[in-house]
């Protein structure tokens, strides 16, 4: 499985949380979250509130979802809330996209994270921190969410994190609760298809996998269902290694002659 920021997916969206059975030769793509609108593709990125808006808009629909997040992000001024809101229900420069790593910018977003990423991955980050002041020690159910046809949908997700807003939750519970909720319906995912298919072994992989709260869920939800995880070592989790798996399956499944060692 691949969690990771946007890339150019094999059906012309962007791509960034999907579950792939693959070997060094070539993949499928089998599950995937829910996509959702990048409205003004790169400039989402940076300004991770539109994301958080897209996110909104495709849980509440369009005016519930504009006016929640108005109330819920002051940081998006009027004009910028009535642009993008356009562009997504037009479809103006927003490709459809299944990123993890949005989904993480766009609840950072919600939970007050920067209004301007300066760099790759940093509302995630910060929500990531956000989630370690959490220290009660009690179980976290994670919110509710929907896989059909093996697609994870987010919609009740963001339902349950904007209810917890309005009801004055901690913030950091709230986080640490979405983390949760991530490992929860990616195990959930990966365990269908492994029984689907007599499969037992999830590489997981992609920028995601940094966060080091969610990989400790993953490992430990993925063992107790009877999955073998493995994680990156030697090379790291997001573009480097990413780069070099498609350069093997690139190698290897064209019948290339591979470089000296082992591919």
């Amino acid at each position: 499985m691949s969690y990771d920021g946007t890339g150019y997916g094999a059906d012309g969206t962007a791509w960034g949380g999907e579950v792939l059975k693959c070997d060094r030769r070539s993949y499928t793509r089998e599950g995937h979250l829910r996509p959702v609108p990048l409205p003004g593709g790169e400039a989402a990125i940076a300004r991770p509130a539109r994301m958080a808006l897209s996110y909104l808009m495709d849980a509440f629909g369009p005016e519930e979802g504009v006016e929640r997040a108005r109330v819920l992000m002051p940081s998006l001024t009027e004009a910028e809330v009535r642009v993008v809101a356009r562009q997504i229900e037009r479809g103006i420069n927003s490709p459809m996209c299944s990123s993890a790593g949005r989904l993480f910018d766009a609840v950072g977003a919600l939970l007050g994270a920067t209004p301007e990423a300066t760099y790759e991955g940093q509302p995630a980050m910060e929500l990531e921190a956000m989630a370690s002041e959490y220290r009660t020690g009690d179980m976290l159910l994670p919110y509710r969410y929907d896989i059909e046809n093996s697609v994870i949908d987010t919609r009740l997700v963001m339902r349950g994190i904007v209810a917890d807003l309005e009801r004055g939750a901690d913030r950091a519970e709230i986080a640490a609760r979405f983390h949760e909720t991530v490992a929860a319906f990616t195990v959930d995912l990966c365990r269908r298809l492994g029984e689907h298919y007599g499969l037992s072994e999830v590489a997981l992989s992609g920028g995601v996998m940094q966060n080091a709260r969610l990989l400790r869920r993953l490992l430990e939800g993925m063992r107790e269902v009877g999955l073998t995880p493995y994680i990156h070592k030697e090379v790291p989790p997001n573009d480097g290694g990413m780069s070099l798996g498609q350069a093997v399956v690139g190698v290897v499944g064209r019948g290339l002659r591979a470089p000296p060692g082992d591919l």
